[in-house]
Formats: C-alpha cells, structure tokens, sequence
C-alpha cells in the first residue's frame, strides 16, 4: 500500500514539506498555491470549521485551480494524534491512500488532487491538509434517513438506494478496506439515474488482506436504519449469509450503544470533578481574600 503513492519530501531547515499532486493538476501554479499556504488567506469559502476546517475555492486559473475543489486540513489538538502521527501515516496520507484505492476498484469518491504537510522536528505535524475537486450532490443519506422519520416517502427513497449502496460498501470490503466511520452523514446522494453514492471522510480507514463477516458488521454498525432497512441492505449485500450477518450485525450495534453511553457517562463524571474542584478552589480563593 505504502509503495502506491509516492509523495514528494523536501528538507527543510527546521524540518521537511510532504507534497503529492495528482498528474493532471502538476503545474507549477498549482504547487505555489498548495505550499505558499495561501488558501490560509481567507480567500476560499470555510463550509466546515469543527475538529477539521473544510474550504472550498473556486476555478482560479492564475492558481491552476482548474475545477472547483476542497480543502480538508486537519486539526491535531489531542497530544495523542501529535505524537502518533510521527509514526504511523497521518490522516491525510490514510485519505489519500484509501481514495485512490476506492478509484480503483470503481467506488466513487471525490477526486483526491494532492496532499500537502508541514514536517517540523522529529517529523512533528505542523500542516495536514489533504485536497479533492468539489463533490457536486443533492443530498445525503442521513438528510434521507432523517426526514424518512416525518415523511414515509423517503424510506422508499432510501430502499432504492440501498442494492447500489451494498454493491459499493461489498467492493469496499472485498478489497479489506474497513472505512471505520461508514454512516449515513459520510454518504453524499447524486440524484442521477442511476444514483451514485460518494463516500466520504476516509481518515479513519484502515486496508487488510480480508475481513472476516464480524469486521464487515462492526464497520456497518454506524448506519441508523430500523430492522426493515438492515434487511433489505444484508440481502443485497451478502444474500448468502444475510441472516448471519443481520445477527452479528445487530449485536455490534448494540455493543457500540453501550460503548457510547459509558464515554458519555465518564464524560459527564470527569466533568462533574473538574467543576468541583473549580468550585472548590473559587470558594477558598474567596476564603482567603476575605482573611
């Protein structure tokens, strides 16, 4: 897998610049833009700003941006990810791999045109960003899943998708990708005829030899569907073994519940000490004041 992509690594004083263009976008502008860092600038439109910041630029032929793309940088706050990422493949170069990947077994996924990182000391990340063309859809499979609540209509929607959903998501795993985050809100809907389903979010991935129908269940255990939908999708999906799979599926889902509601409750009770001890320490704070 490591051999696939080659990716470009100039030393720098204090470190080293990673950098990957895709062929077609190898221009000399195109590479200024990326590692200049002007898409820092302010200049592109933030559609998304939480734990990655997500910003679209338009065609730009001074910049040798010929079609629109997006901008994933990727935010390492935890000191976790800092120190993890020195040694094992960062989010970006996961995303890179797995796109190009999911190009060549034919499931779609937005274009990946290049990868960009900072390097400082001792291979710390100081920049990760990975860059695909704008993904151009209608909607996606948690808009469908969420409405499907109000209006019955649109589970008739998410039935039609499900045969070109399972036939995507079983070439996936055949090819041992676990995408490890596969749910309805990482599933972009273009409404052609037929559909195609972009896959999204792909920092998580991993790629083994094979995956056993355990693994295949935990990686599908993220989809919110009622029972009927779970049917539908294991029949189209692995019709020899459904009954099998929707078992084993249905029990990892569970098991994810749980897991969920024990880091919410150590969430709530790791809170519940910090306000203490702040409370605690204003109240002596005051104490002392006063003395």
């Amino acid at each position: 897998m490591a051999g696939e992509v080659k990716i470009e690594k100039e030393k720098k004083k204090s470190g080293s610049l990673w950098l990957w263009v895709a062929p077609e976008w190898d221009t000399p502008e195109f590479k200024e833009f990326l590692t200049s860092l002007a898409w820092e600038s302010g200049l592109g439109e933030v559609v998304h700003d939480q734990r990655n910041r997500l910003i679209r630029f338009p065609v730009d032929s001074r910049q040798g941006i010929k079609k629109e793309i997006i901008i994933k940088s990727f935010h390492l706050a935890r000191k976790y990810d800092q120190w993890r990422f020195r040694f094992i493949p960062s989010k970006a170069v996961r995303s890179l791999k797995i796109a190009l990947t999911l190009e060549r077994i034919g499931v779609p996924t937005p274009c990946p045109i290049g990868l960009f990182e900072i390097r400082g000391k001792f291979r710390a990340i100081e920049a990760s960003s990975f860059i695909t063309e704008f993904c151009h859809y209608d909607y996606s499979l948690m808009d469908l899943v969420l409405s499907a609540r109000e209006d019955p209509e649109q589970k008739e929607v998410i039935k039609g998708l499900l045969p070109f959903l399972a036939r995507d998501v079983r070439r996936m795993h055949d090819a041992g990708i676990i995408h490890n985050d596969l749910h309805d809100g990482n599933v972009l809907v273009l409404n052609t005829e037929p559909p195609v389903l972009y896959y999204i979010d792909l920092n998580r991935a991993r790629i083994k030899k094979s995956l056993s129908i355990r693994e295949r269940a935990r990686d599908l255990a993220r989809f919110n569907w009622d029972e009927e939908l779970q049917r539908l999708f294991v029949a189209e999906y692995m019709p020899t073994k459904a009954e099998d799979l929707l078992r084993l599926l249905i029990l990892e889902r569970q098991k994810r519940i749980r897991t969920i509601y024990l880091k919410q409750k150590l969430r709530r009770a790791v809170g519940g000490r910090r306000k203490k001890a702040f409370r605690q320490e204003q109240a002596e704070r005051r104490k002392n004041e006063c003395s």
